[in-house]
């Protein structure tokens, strides 16, 4: 896994985790002044969240295998319309602001709709990502853990850097189309370099 490449491609997918941290971070800070932040809706949000990625990561493993050339360009796809999805997320979910007080279905079923498709399209894109690069260095087992070494390590950059600095910085909506600019720089670099290798 040491070749440019292959660091390449540690390096977007440092900064897919990074995005998506933001995503999370800036969702359920939006959500919650909208259903509350008692213990359930947290754990309604989350759970909304951490389902959408497991569905995500099932479907990806699927659509991995059409094979490498069409997995990375489903993946450029996916970051792609994960971006799109951030410029319009918070108006999305302001929106949503002239509801009654909710009850916890309530937020279930607002979680749920707000939430499961980008988080769907943030799960499947590992799996993706996993099978071009293993096409490359033919090593399964060493490619998902360096891919989700550095998937978390930007997740974790993305933690303490949305509340410490992004968003005293950029405040709430700025810190969203931030995350969603990193997710359309990466789709546009993946495409870009796909067609220069075709």
């Amino acid at each position: 896994m040491a070749r440019p490449g292959i660091r390449l491609y540690l390096l977007l997918f440092f900064l897919s985790g990074f995005s998506a941290l933001i995503y999370q971070v800036c969702w359920q800070r939006a959500l919650l002044t909208l259903v509350g932040s008692d213990i359930e809706s947290v754990t309604l949000v989350v759970a909304v969240f951490m389902l959408g990625l497991g569905l995500g990561a099932f479907a990806g493993g699927r659509l991995s295998r059409l094979g490498a050339c069409v997995s990375v360009r489903l993946f450029a796809l996916l970051e792609a319309g994960t971006g799109l999805y951030g410029l319009v997320s918070l108006a999305a979910i302001g929106r949503l602001a002239h509801f009654p007080q909710p009850t916890h279905l309530h937020t279930l079923g607002l979680c749920f709709g707000i939430l499961i498709g980008p988080t769907v399209m943030m799960g499947a894109s590992l799996p993706l990502l996993t099978q071009h690069v293993n096409a490359r260095v033919k090593n399964a087992g060493e490619t998902v853990a360096t891919l989700y070494f550095a998937n978390t390590l930007g997740a974790a950059c993305a933690a303490m850097a949305t509340v410490n600095f992004l968003f005293g910085l950029l405040g709430l909506q700025k810190t969203v189309w931030f995350a969603a600019l990193i997710n359309m720089g990466i789709a546009a670099f993946v495409l870009a370099a796909g067609r220069r290798a075709s």
